[in-house]
């Protein structure tokens, strides 16, 4: 008999436990998983933080990712304020194609630094012929 009482008692101790651990985990409210909102359609990148990215990856001669960062600047911005790093590093990533896209953005003195930073690396770049002033008549 001593050890049916034993028995119980376990078994009621076991089930007293059981209900304890139940209630406990039922009276804390269980955290909710954070999940990060998209960004909404309409939002519009950070256009300095492209740039600076630009201008820091062509200092690092990392050309063909800054090359993307200043056509995503260009992008972004509506402008062509990038177009001289954007065509050098073209060029010095061996992008013909998007060097000479980019050099026709440019005039003067920035065209002709790009000419000559293509022409290092043996991609030719035709300058365009100076305009002669109307004559008269």
């Amino acid at each position: 008999m001593n050890q049916r009482k034993t028995e119980v008692r376990f078994a009621f101790a076991a089930v007293c436990l059981l209900v304890a651990t139940n209630a406990s985990a039922e009276a804390k409210p269980k955290p909710k998983p954070v999940v990060a909102k998209p960004a909404p359609a309409d939002a519009k990148p950070d256009c300095s933080a492209l740039e600076v990215e630009a201008k820091v990856l062509f200092a690092e001669a990392n050309y063909a990712a800054s090359l993307t960062r200043a056509e995503a600047t260009a992008k972004c911005t509506g402008n062509n304020s990038m177009a001289t790093i954007a065509a050098i590093a073209a060029c010095r990533s061996k992008n013909a194609e998007r060097a000479r896209f980019w050099a026709a953005h440019l005039k003067g003195s920035k065209l002709l630094g790009v000419i000559q930073a293509c022409s290092s690396v043996n991609i030719e770049l035709v300058a365009p012929p100076a305009t002669a002033p109307a004559k008269s008549k």
